[in-house]
């Protein structure tokens, strides 16, 4: 199955069953009568609206992101990526200071940890990046970064994650 596929059918499952038990819920506690068939095309039908705007509006975003292969990693809210680079952590700290985007952001370190905590915007509740490193030799740094949004439940970034790691990555500048 395609990884776009498998994107727009999990949404669709997650979407639809939290909304089915939502619902069911309400007419519980409400003491109205709970039709499992009504419910169950209720659900579809909210589900596969959600998909069709949100699962669009992110492949549409990923793309403008500079994303061109679609893959269930790239399409994923939770965002990895290692790599190596002449930069120390103390350089990378700096940079990360003094970057207009990443410098805006609320930044703490902890032992061969960097952690990172975007703000709350109107397409996330904000993420949280942390970057591990290790130094390898005098001149040679490892860096592993991670990106997931700072609510668990999140289904769609809009490719949030995805630019952050991107992001970091360029500041960085890995060697080959």
């Amino acid at each position: 199955m395609k990884s776009i596929s498998k994107f727009y059918l999990g949404v669709f499952l997650k979407l639809g069953v939290l909304f089915l038990l939502i619902t069911a819920l309400t007419r519980l506690v409400m003491g109205a009568e709970i039709n499992l068939n009504e419910l169950l095309v209720t659900s579809m039908i909210f589900a596969g609206l959600l998909v069709i705007v949100a699962g669009i509006a992110h492949i549409i975003i990923m793309k403008m992101r500079g994303v061109k292969v679609f893959t269930d990693r790239k399409l994923s809210v939770n965002q990895n990526r290692s790599f190596k680079s002449t930069l120390s952590k103390n350089e990378l700290i700096d940079k990360l200071k003094t970057d207009q985007f990443f410098g805006r952001m609320k930044l703490s370190e902890k032992d061969d940890n960097i952690a990172i905590r975007t703000r709350v915007t109107f397409w996330t509740w904000g993420e949280n990046i942390v970057i591990k490193t290790k130094e390898l030799n005098d001149n040679l740094f490892e860096y592993s970064i991670s990106s997931k949004p700072w609510l668990p439940t999140t289904l769609i970034d809009y490719g949030k994650n995805f630019k952050n790691v991107s992001r970091l990555e360029e500041l960085i500048e890995p060697v080959s």
